[in-house]
C-alpha cells in the first residue's frame, strides 16, 4: 500500500478534480471568448440584444452584438469589472444616434455578467445618465477558445 502524503495527497485531489471536470474556471485569457443567448421579452425588449459575443484580446475585451452592429458596425472596447474564478462582468455604453442627423439620442449602458461554473449570465440596461431605471435579462453562454 502506498502512503499517502499530504503532497500525494493534494496532487491526487487537484488530477480527480480536473478529471471530474470540478475544477474552478479559470480567469479570462487572451483567446477566450463567451456567446450569450439572452432572453429578454417584456416591455423594452427591443434594447437587449438577443445574443452578446465578448472576445477577450491581449489588450483589451470586446463585445458584439446586433444593436451594436446596427449603430457601429464594429465590436465595442469594453470595461472590465470584474475577472475571477466564477466570473467575468462587462460594461459598455451605446450611444443611439438620429439615423438623419447623426446627433446621438441616448447613450445606454450595458452590463452583462458571466457566472463561470455553469456559464448562465445576466445582462443589465440602464441610461448611462445615471437613470435610476434598470432592465435586465437573463440568459445562456458558450465559452470558445480561439
Amino acid at each position: 500500500m502506498i502512503a499517502l502524503t499530504p503532497l500525494r495527497l493534494g496532487r491526487h485531489l487537484a488530477v480527480a478534480v480536473t478529471l471530474l471536470g470540478l475544477a474552478p474556471a479559470a480567469l479570462a485569457e487572451p483567446g477566450d471568448s463567451f456567446v450569450c443567448d439572452m432572453d429578454a421579452g417584456g416591455p423594452i425588449d427591443d434594447a437587449f440584444p438577443e445574443v452578446v459575443g465578448v472576445y477577450i484580446a491581449e489588450d483589451a475585451i470586446y463585445v458584439m452584438d446586433p444593436i451594436i452592429n446596427n449603430y457601429y458596425g464594429e465590436p465595442l472596447e469594453a470595461k472590465v469589472i470584474s475577472d475571477n474564478d466564477s466570473r467575468l462582468s462587462v460594461r459598455w455604453v451605446v450611444k443611439v444616434k438620429d439615423e438623419e442627423t447623426g446627433r446621438s439620442i441616448i447613450s445606454l449602458q450595458y452590463e452583462l455578467m458571466i457566472l463561470k461554473q455553469d456559464l448562465s449570465a445576466r445582462i443589465r440596461l440602464k441610461k448611462a445618465t445615471g437613470d435610476s431605471l434598470e432592465f435586465k435579462a437573463m440568459g445562456t453562454c458558450k465559452r470558445e477558445r480561439w
